[in-house]
């Protein structure tokens, strides 16, 4: 199941909040998950940089630098949940981009913050990313070409 759960509508969410609201999803998806007698994946948890990020992690809205804080707050309290709980399996996080474009624009992971974040929770080491800006124009173009090539 995706996981784009609200956990806290606080403005300013600590991590206590977080995990407050996290406690509270985690304890209905463990009913769930015995009551159908399975584990739970989650196919996509993310969280984008806005302030609304533990309120409405499904949004694509971008909100300034200081909207980082939270989206690693969130990370943090989340992963954190998933770890203790035995019923959630695991989860694939939204959105990671393959070479030459490893930072999207929204629900970006791929940045040394949220990077060290991951690395934490998975107890491994923060991957060495390098951004290649040449591959990274040379695939946009291809990608631009491409489209203007495709019949409506």
């Amino acid at each position: 199941m995706q996981a784009y759960f609200p956990v806290s509508n606080t403005e300013n969410p600590t991590i206590a909040d977080l995990e407050a609201g996290w406690q509270r999803v985690v304890a209905e998806l463990r009913a769930y998950s015995l009551e159908q007698n399975r584990n739970i994946l989650f196919t996509e948890l993310g969280y984008n940089q806005s302030y609304t990020a533990a309120a409405q992690p499904w949004d694509y809205g971008i909100d300034d630098e200081g909207a980082q804080a939270i989206q690693q707050l969130c990370w943090i309290s989340a992963l954190d949940a998933i770890a203790r709980e035995p019923y959630i399996v695991g989860s694939l996080l939204w959105k990671w981009f393959p070479h030459p474009r490893p930072i999207g624009r929204n629900f970006q992971l791929a940045t040394p913050p949220i990077m060290r974040i991951i690395a934490d929770a998975w107890q491994g080491a923060v991957p060495a990313m390098e951004f290649n800006q040449e591959a990274f124009d040379q695939w946009r173009q291809q990608r631009s070409a491409r489209r203007r090539r495709q019949p409506e």
